[in-house]
């Protein structure tokens, strides 16, 4: 296409809501070699124009409702131009006003204009705004790299589809295949891309869907997806990222984290503006490059302290480890005899270069102590790391056979340039221990971690032994012979500095090198470097076993013990490739950052730079547990050369990461310390957090049928999906779609099966990026009834069992309750626990009525089952009581109760009880009048039994009567007949 070289980002933010970036044709207009200023228009030019920023072909001026944009350009056929504007559709009271204070610099104009007089000293500014380019949208202008930019800020509640840009001038209007806007003129083509949108909400940024489209009758507008109008919208999904340096070369070599998020970096610089703080240690360069040491704030947009540190020649830090509390420790070499040493192990310069250690304040404002160590020829601290009594290990290389060693160190011998690891006091004065690691050729350790006072070395080597010093090696270690040309080694040395607790090589026929080592809880090694190495040592399942392009990064895991792999894979693409650092999450997830020049580095879907945009960029990967696949991978980089050097992990998922850039488009983030690439070589800090579930995130046991939170953090996007596995992650299936936010409340159902093995995944809505819980968590199924006792009519005297079965609880737990009052208290049945059958033995007149169900319980709740109602059918014989005496013929009272009985029999027993026989059947009534008949044979032994007409309840009067005889009359006295006194 007609002088379309590339295009250059425009970046369109919103407060509450950010829209689009633009890029236009760098053939079109020439990239500014320096910063643009926005130069107020006092009345020396012409025109609406209120300010004016020029670049190379392009004249940028800002009007009260709109961005014009003048190409011109000058050939052998004179000068040519191409007027388009970029006018915001609907204004209403919009008005270019500065958004950023006035620079110190003034714009002088002599004979220019109209009002030439009134311009002298015209003022000018970093960022011009459009106030009102809508209700509730604001626009902002400003430099980007050298290139313009300008960001639409939309308030909470304004729709953003309400924005309609109209370019008029422009020849043709379309979308580009990559989704950017292509503007047609007479110059060539100009595109606005990388549209970029996101909101922070809660203090997290969530990525939010953004498009050009192209409305009917040629306006232009967006295409928003997942915008919450509560919040704001920013675009760019990044935490945090900037640019830190000046006009030199600035390269980061390290980065370390303390615990407010505080991120500080270190490297070398040759920049004498490189950016500083007043009260800093040294507040200019003071060499031909410095050390220096820059504290960034947790959200990134502040230089909190920086620092130069060095002498009149070059001196370079290289590694950096801090307290909690923000103590730095430094690493480094330095070739400056005037480098300040004071306070420490050696004061001294030694000659050629020599390694430095130093510690530095809190504030940056002071040397604690500085050190210097070395011998007569070229000495380099690679890496250092603390321990929790601040003492501090270095790791590094040497060429000198005069460097310090410690009496029964390990080795104490230079047999050629070598690697050494030393251990030096809190206080920086003595060495504890100091060794030599190395064989015949040269060896250098390149990273040192600690763990419970063993140091793990990591580094390369070319001894390959052929004058009979190899490189030293432990017996069992995983490769204990050299493979070829440079291997990689890690070397473990015991808290005294004497004997290698494991010493192991790795690599294949080629050149192999480690960069980077990390150790798990139960520190297993995790190594990360480049192979070229078509044989270097990869296991079975590994996520990728084949070299894929002249060099590949690595990534290794070590048994604890170094003498097994317990994996290791290639990983790239058909360029170059390689791994600088590497940290592990409690998962053991292995997080690795390195560099790239493959267009087909694996990455995932959603990723914050999927594509490859520079000559070189960088890349961050997570790798799962078996390294059989990625969890995450993306690149990251502007449109030249990226480079990362070092990583650092906090927590779980968010990796900081620093080193050097010369692209002037490299992503940044909106409110960044520095946006701008001011030199060749610019140094960076970027921080990332990646997806991470926090909840349900442990060994937990949760109820079916109740509400759940689920909680995860990361991501920076808008819309995330849920799914829930039985089976420990072998499947999932959905839970729910498009969840805003970072939690969810998970109403589960009622019916969810009990299992043992759950694990919950949150997934970036439409994308790859996903985490689940670290560890399966237990379902409890609600307890429930199965079958409840039934209601039972007994007679008096009977053993009654009532019966339950409960699903959901375990036998055990469950009892019986007991009401006498209807069911309005309940009692627990003494010895009932787990017993689903209950037995209530002799039951009598007074348990008539009562109520029994049974509870079943577990750690969600308690059921109970209906109750069962206990009918007790009883009789009482009232009389006779027992002891009477009643004559044959005669008709007695027999009365009783009864109770849930019908009808009753009554009965005779003549032997005291033994036996019966009836006397009257089916007697509805609470009495029988029976006339003893004459046929019985008078006694003592006489009972009544009154017993309900079907058997089931009965009485006998209290004691036995008695029956006699009636008395005979033999004779009856005649009448007679007498006088008085007869």
């Amino acid at each position: 296409m007609n002088g379309i070289a590339k295009r250059i980002p425009f970046f369109t933010a919103c407060l509450l809501f950010t829209l689009a970036s633009t890029s236009l044709d760098a053939q079109t207009f020439g990239k500014a070699a320096k910063s643009v200023v926005f130069v107020e228009n006092g009345g020396q030019w012409s025109g609406p124009g209120r300010y004016l920023a020029r670049y190379g072909g392009l004249d940028l001026w800002v009007a009260d409702n709109a961005l014009i944009y003048d190409f011109h350009r000058s050939d052998a056929g004179g000068r040519r131009g191409h007027v388009v504007r970029m006018e915001f559709v609907g204004t209403g009271s919009s008005r270019a006003v500065s958004v950023s204070p006035s620079l110190t610099e003034r714009h002088y104009y002599v004979g220019a204009g109209s009002n030439a007089s009134g311009a002298k000293g015209a003022r000018a500014f970093d960022q011009i705004g459009i106030r009102r380019v809508l209700p509730g949208v604001d626009a902002v202008t400003y430099d980007d790299g050298g290139y313009p930019r300008y960001d639409l800020h939309v308030a909470a509640g304004v729709d953003p589809r309400s924005i309609r840009l109209r370019f008029s001038g422009a020849d043709h209007l379309s979308i580009a295949p990559g989704g950017g806007l292509l503007i047609g003129t007479s110059l060539g083509e100009i595109e606005q891309r990388e549209l970029r949108a996101y909101q922070k909400i809660n203090g997290f940024e969530r990525t939010v869907g953004c498009q050009f489209v192209i409305r009917p009758g040629g306006d232009v507008g967006f295409a928003i997806t997942g915008h919450d109008a509560r919040y704001p919208l920013v675009i760019d999904p990044l935490t945090y990222s900037t640019l830190v340096g000046g006009v030199g070369d600035d390269i980061s070599n390290g980065i370390a984290v303390d615990s407010s998020g505080s991120a500080y970096i270190v490297g070398e610089t040759s920049s004498p503006d490189y950016p500083y703080v007043t009260g800093s240690y040294f507040a200019s360069l003071q060499g031909a490059t410095d050390a220096f040491v820059t504290k960034i704030s947790p959200d990134g947009s502040t230089i909190v302290f920086s620092t130069f540190i060095g002498g009149t020649d070059s001196d370079v830090a290289h590694d950096v480890a801090v307290t909690p509390g923000g103590t730095v420790f430094v690493a480094g070499s330095t070739g400056s005899a005037d480098f300040p040493a004071r306070r420490g192990y050696d004061s001294t310069y030694n000659g050629a270069t020599d390694a430095f250690v130093l510690r530095l304040d809190s504030l940056g404002q002071a040397l604690v102590w500085s050190t210097l160590i070395g011998g007569s020829a070229d000495d380099r601290a690679n890496a250092l790391a603390i321990d929790n009594a601040n003492q501090v290990y270095v790791a590094g290389t040497t060429l000198s056979s005069s460097f310090p060693t410690s009496p029964g160190a390990f080795q104490t011998t230079a047999l050629s340039g070598e690697a050494f690891a030393l251990k030096l006091n809190s206080l920086g004065r003595s060495i504890v221990y100091s060794t030599f690691i190395g064989g015949d050729k040269i060896d250098e350790a390149v990273d040192i971690v600690v763990r419970n006072g063993n140091a793990y070395v990591a580094g390369n080597t070319d001894s390959d032994g052929a004058t009979g010093d190899p490189f030293p090696t432990t017996t069992g270690a995983t490769q204990g012979g050299f493979a070829g040309m440079t291997d990689g080694f890690v070397t473990v040395l015991d808290s005294t500095g004497r004997t290698a607790v494991f010493s192991t090589l790795l690599g294949g026929s080629n050149v192999d090198m480690i960069r980077g080592i990390a150790l798990d809880s139960v520190a297993a090694v995790y190594v990360t470097g480049v192979t070229s190495s078509s044989t270097f040592p990869i296991t079975a399942n590994a996520m990728q076993v084949i070299l894929s392009g002249s060099s590949d990064a690595f990534v290794t895991k070590f048994g604890p013990d170094g003498s097994a792999l317990n994996y290791s894979t290639f990983i790239g693409g058909s360029g170059i490739d390689g791994g600088e650092d590497i940290g592990v999450t409690s998962k053991g997830f292995a997080l690795v950052t390195g560099n790239t020049t493959s267009n087909g580095f694996p990455t995932v879907n959603g990723a914050v730079q999927q594509t490859k945009n520079g000559a070189q960029d960088m890349f961050i990967i997570e790798l799962g547990a078996s390294a059989q696949g990625l969890v995450y991978g993306s690149f990251l980089g502007g449109t030249a050369n990226d480079s990362v050097i070092s990583a650092a992990i906090v927590g779980e998922t968010t990796l900081y990461l620093t080193g050097t850039t010369t692209s002037m488009d490299y992503p940044t983030t909106l409110d960044a310390a520095q946006r701008n690439n001011r030199g060749g070589f610019e140094a960076f800090a970027t921080r990332f957090d990646l997806l991470q579930v926090t909840s349900q995130n442990s060994r937990v046991t949760l109820c079916a049928g109740d509400t759940h939170l689920i909680t995860w953090s990361g991501g920076n996007s808008v819309n995330y999906d849920i799914a829930l596995s039985a089976n420990n992650g072998q499947s999932w299936s959905p839970i729910a779609f498009t969840v805003s936010g970072n939690s969810f409340l998970w109403a589960m159902p009622a019916q969810q099966p009990a299992g043992n093995t759950y694990r919950i995944r949150v997934t970036v809505s439409g994308s790859a990026e996903s985490d689940a819980n670290d560890s399966a968590f237990n379902v409890i199924a609600r307890p429930t009834v199965n079958t409840s006792p039934s209601s039972l009519t007994r007679a008096e005297g009977s053993n009654v069992t009532f019966s339950s079965r409960g699903v959901g609880a375990t036998p055990t737990s469950m009892f019986w309750q007991r009401s006498d009052d209807g069911g309005l208290t309940w009692t627990e049945v003494p010895g009932s626990q787990g017993m689903e059958q209950l037995v209530v033995s002799s039951i009598n007149a007074s348990d008539d009525s009562a109520r029994f169900r049974a509870i079943y319980y577990n750690t969600c709740d308690s059921v109970p089952t209906q109750s069962a109602l206990l009918i007790v059918q009883a009789v009482r014989v009232l009389t006779p009581v027992g002891g009477e005496a009643f004559c044959i013929g005669s008709t007695q009272n027999i009365t009783f109760t009864r109770q849930h009985v019908s009808a009753v029999n009554i009965e005779l027993s003549t032997n005291d009880g033994v036996n019966f026989s009836p006397i009257a059947t089916n007697v509805s009534g609470d009495s029988f009048s029976w006339t003893i008949p004459a046929s019985l044979r008078p006694g003592n032994g006489f009972r009544i039994r009154v017993v309900h007409s079907n058997g089931a309840a009965a009485d006998v009067n209290d004691a036995a009567f008695a029956i006699h005889s009636a008395p005979n009359v033999i004779g009856s006295p005649a009448d007679a007949t007498g006088g008085k006194g007869s």
